[in-house]
Parts: structure tokens; sequence; C-alpha cells
């Protein structure tokens, strides 16, 4: 469960637990997780009728679009 006003929430990531922060940025919901192996940041929006994910990857960002079953 995150908080969505910024503040720090722990979650369980496997065995391992972190913390992480929601935000909303405008109209893109921005949430960091920082744990033992470095911080990440997911950033979750509409992009027309698409719910997309994009994370920073190894080659670059990558997204991920969902789309709503019919």
């Amino acid at each position: 469960t995150y908080k969505l006003d910024g503040s720090p929430s722990t979650i369980q990531m496997g065995q391992m637990s972190a913390t992480a922060t929601a935000k909303w940025d405008g109209s893109k919901l921005v949430i960091t997780t920082k744990n033992p192996n470095g911080d990440q940041v997911q950033t979750w929006y509409m992009e027309r009728a698409n719910l997309v994910s994009e994370r920073a990857g190894q080659n670059g960002p990558q997204k991920t679009y969902y789309k709503k079953a019919s």
C-alpha cells in the first residue's frame, strides 16, 4: 500500500523490505523505491486509452502499456 502524498511507506519486496514514496506530478503518479540495491523510479500515467508504466532500464527507459480488456 502506498501513501499518495509523498510520505514514506514501508513495502515488502520478496524477502526484503524497502521504503517507497508515491506522489502526483500533474497527471502522473511517480513512485520512488529505495532499497539496499539502489533507487528505482516508476511513473504511471494514461496515454490515450492505455495505462502506461515507465521505468529506467539498462538500455534506457522501458514502457509497458496496459490495455483495458473488452
